[in-house]
């Protein structure tokens, strides 16, 4: 679905310029380049296979427009929290750099009501026309009005983008508690068990975001993508059938002093099987 995203992450300096020699030919090949859908910012989400009870459990990472998408490697320099969460602890989850899966837990510990990955900020540029339709695929509209009302409609977009995705393991009774990431999707009601619709709340810093467009699908990659925007109080309701799914959605916002680039965006995705309803 996902026909504009930012680019390769660039957390080094600045590139420099190209030589006056550069071949034509190759800039313009350059050039054209940049304004092809990109991979690097595509939607991350956590995997978390099935074991058999005791075992060691690995946790991957995923990246693609649309599900299945491909496995991510562990990218140290990236991870800010990559932690599990039980009842009583909160565990690193581990991994070697470069690694697929992106972390594994030892087997014997008690299974994680929740595994939670924030990644530290990358830079991406895009050109104005791509930016302007990146926003308008993602639904961040209040950017494109901003970007116009500052007279920035042809101005390249410079960006800071970071993640914060949430997997809830099935049938974990504390599936509405909150975290703490940046940006993150709450269940309201019960996400394991058909029957009735899920109920989500959008939170930014700890407080309900209004107008975040959420999509819904299938990790498969199955059936139709299911849009909808928060109400007021962050809310949205999806009517989701049994399944392996998961909810994303992108906020992005003026960058604050000191971070690289006009805007910063925060990706986040929350990742859960639903199981068919119990019959009485």
């Amino acid at each position: 679905m996902r026909l504009f995203a930012v680019p390769t992450p660039s957390p080094g300096p600045w590139p420099t310029p190209l030589p006056p020699r550069f071949p034509a030919l190759l800039l313009a090949l350059v050039l054209s380049l940049s304004l092809a859908p990109p991979v690097a910012a595509h939607d991350v989400w956590i995997e978390l296979p099935a074991v058999p009870t005791g075992a060691a459990q690995p946790v991957e990472l995923r990246v693609g427009d649309d599900p299945p998408g491909e496995s991510l490697a562990r990218n140290p320099r990236r991870v800010l929290r990559f932690e599990a969460v039980t009842a009583d602890r909160v565990l690193p989850v581990p991994g070697r750099p470069g690694g697929r899966p992106a972390g594994q837990l030892p087997a014997g510990l008690k299974p994680s009501d929740a595994v939670l990955y924030v990644a530290t900020p990358a830079y991406s540029e895009l050109a104005a026309e791509p930016f302007e339709a990146y926003l308008r695929e993602e639904g961040l509209e209040p950017v494109i009005r901003a970007r116009a009302e500052a007279g920035e409609s042809g101005a390249p977009g410079r960006e800071s983008y970071s993640r914060s995705l949430k997997a809830l393991r099935t049938g974990s009774a504390d599936f509405g508690r909150v975290y703490g990431l940046p940006l993150e999707l709450v269940p309201l009601n019960n996400p394991f068990t058909g029957g009735e619709p899920l109920r989500l709340q959008a939170l930014w810093q700890g407080e309900p975001l209004a107008g975040l467009l959420l999509e819904a699908r299938r990790r498969d990659g199955s059936g139709p993508v299911q849009p909808q925007r928060t109400d007021a109080q962050g809310h949205a309701t999806f009517a989701l059938e049994p399944g392996a799914w998961m909810v994303a959605g992108v906020h992005m916002q003026r960058a604050a002093q000191g971070v690289r680039g006009d805007w910063h965006s925060v990706w986040t995705t929350l990742s859960f099987d639903r199981l068919a309803a119990t019959q009485p």
